[in-house]
């Protein structure tokens, strides 16, 4: 977790942190979601977002971890409900 966060991987590291300690212990989609909300809020684009999960999953050694980074990669995309999406 600390090589990403020196990284350029990290977007915004004043809530970097906090997101992701959020998705390795947070099982409610919905909360974890609202971390979105604050990137995109912050200026942070999709393609931005969606690269940074990508290199996250990618130093990822836990399944369920990167389960919730596939489900978070399909709410960046577009790919879900509507009412779902962020960008």
């Amino acid at each position: 977790m600390e090589k990403l966060m020196g990284s350029k991987t990290s977007l915004r590291t004043a809530i970097d942190e906090e997101f992701l300690k959020e998705v390795q212990i947070n099982e409610d989609l919905m909360e974890l979601r609202e971390y979105l909300k604050r990137y995109k809020e912050l200026g942070v684009s999709a393609e931005e977002m969606m690269e940074y999960l990508v290199s996250l999953r990618d130093s990822c050694v836990a399944e369920a971890f990167e389960d919730k980074l596939l489900e978070l990669m399909d709410i960046v995309s577009g790919f879900c409900s509507p009412s779902l999406r962020v960008w």
